[in-house]
């Protein structure tokens, strides 16, 4: 009894799906640069690369082409933010990302002064 009750937490626990691990997020999208970052509170010391959407609409890229392609977008978004590792055998290291799930705020900016 307590191995299916335990089979049955764990089936649930790995069941989520992406957006209930999703949080809000809010800082510049900036295009200016060679690869576009996002800017976590407009804070321009921290690149975050962007990979993308879950679903398109909520794709930033497409919302900005509908904007007319602004150089900068202040955006507030649901998503999910990837973490900082390194891989130990060739010490390669994996720069943070985000992927957008929802977008809830969206409006044209000043980018980052690079």
């Amino acid at each position: 009894m307590a191995v299916s009750v335990a089979v049955l937490l764990l089936l649930g626990f790995l069941n989520k799906s992406d957006d209930s691990h999703a949080e809000i997020l809010e800082g510049i999208m900036d295009w200016r640069a060679r690869d576009p970052g996002f800017y976590l509170s407009g804070d321009c010391t921290q690149r975050y690369g962007y990979a993308g959407a879950r679903k398109p609409s909520a794709d930033l890229n497409t919302r900005r082409a509908e904007m007319g392609k602004p150089n900068a977008l202040w955006v507030k978004f649901r998503g999910r933010m990837s973490v900082f590792g390194s891989e130990g055998r060739t010490g390669a290291s994996f720069h943070r990302e985000v992927v957008s799930t929802e977008i809830i705020d969206i409006k044209p900016t000043r980018g980052c002064l690079f």
